[in-house]
């Protein structure tokens, strides 16, 4: 009996591994991607209804958060309505973006470190998003 060649051997993995694994890799990354979006949506939330208002830096990061928001909303319905992956990924990238004007802003404000904190955990679930809409999930269908 003759053995297989490491050739028929890669052959036969890559064919295992292929669809397979793309099909149980693209509903992994779908399913955290929901995730992060719904967590991120949440602290933002929770960010703007905990500011008083009172302090000028309070003000500014309510209207950066705002924006925040209206990003979080345009990448939903981007998602949603099944647009191409370049506006996908374009729509995170804004997101991310004003995230990043965020967290610079709450660095060189007056700002208390749990506030710090929490504008650092949503700049890092953007990078997250981000990341995850920038690699084509190559889905089958």
């Amino acid at each position: 009996m003759n053995s297989p060649t490491v050739q028929e051997v890669d052959q036969v993995d890559q064919a295992h591994e292929g669809p397979a694994a793309v099909s149980d890799a693209a509903p992994a990354a779908i399913t955290a991607t929901a995730k992060a979006i719904g967590d991120l949506d949440l602290l933002v939330r929770a960010l703007r209804r905990g500011l008083s208002l009172a302090k000028t830096w309070q003000r500014t990061l309510s209207e950066q958060l705002s924006q925040v928001d209206l990003h979080i909303e345009l990448l939903r319905m981007t998602i949603a309505m099944e647009r191409s992956d370049v506006e996908v990924r374009d729509a995170a990238a804004r997101l991310h973006e004003t995230l990043i004007r965020t967290e610079l802003h709450t660095a060189k404000a007056r700002c208390d470190l749990a506030t710090k904190t929490a504008v650092r955990l949503a700049l890092s679930l953007s990078r997250q998003i981000r990341d995850v809409c920038s690699t084509p999930l190559n889905l089958p269908g």
